[in-house]
């Protein structure tokens, strides 16, 4: 599992009329892929570790067994949403 690299620019939505470059990335079949708000990975209380590193450990884990199931696991096993800030996930697999 590894990071995507970071467009640049303002953050999504952050400014009107906000001009957003084009990234391509050459996906696989079976490849996973996770978009996330904020709030899945970082918390207020800084006892709750390493968050992003968590993410990286479930996704590698799920991507190394794929199935009908791979998505209902990767739900199951992310973090819980924290009670501070909003939390939106959208995992696609490429079809072989």
């Amino acid at each position: 599992a590894e990071e995507l690299p970071l467009p640049r620019g303002v953050l999504l939505g952050a400014a009107d009329n906000a001009r957003y470059p084009v990234v391509t990335v050459q996906l696989r079949p079976d490849d996973l892929v996770l978009f996330y708000t904020d709030g899945l990975v970082e918390r207020r209380n800084p006892d709750g570790g390493d968050l992003l590193d968590r993410v990286l450990r479930t996704l590698a884990e799920v991507s190394a067994e794929p199935g009908e199931l791979t998505l209902k696991r990767l739900r199951d096993l992310l973090p819980a949403a924290g009670p501070d800030d909003d939390t939106c996930t959208l995992a696609v697999r490429v079809l072989p």
